[in-house]
């Protein structure tokens, strides 16, 4: 798989985070909502599904995002969340309020 620019990574971060800015959204509907503009023309997705959901587990490792509903309390529970799991059973929203330890960090950064 080739390695997005740090432009491309901010846009599919913006999409997540825009997606589930009222309420918490499982995947296939931050799917949907990301790439909402291109399904209305009938084109190819500008976000395939595999990126997002390897997108949004980085922003789960990262605090930006947070698990709230799991569908399966045995298969996914909400205390110990797996990262191979939250996919399937997961609702998520964002937490657009984060302090940064020393202002570092940004939606854009893999580091």
């Amino acid at each position: 798989m080739f390695e997005k620019d740090a432009v491309e990574i901010a846009k599919l971060r913006f999409n997540i985070l825009n997606a589930m800015m009222d309420d918490s959204e499982d995947i296939e509907q931050v799917y949907l909502a990301a790439n909402e503009s291109r399904f209305e023309t009938g084109t190819q997705p500008q976000f395939p599904l595999r990126e997002i959901i390897d997108e949004m587990k980085l922003m789960l490792e990262e605090g930006f995002i947070k698990p709230d509903f799991s569908n399966d309390e045995k298969l996914a529970p909400l205390g110990a969340v797996s990262l191979s799991e939250f996919h399937h059973s997961f609702r998520v929203s964002s937490l657009l309020v984060r302090a940064h330890p020393k202002g570092q960090g940004s939606l854009g950064s893999r580091s």
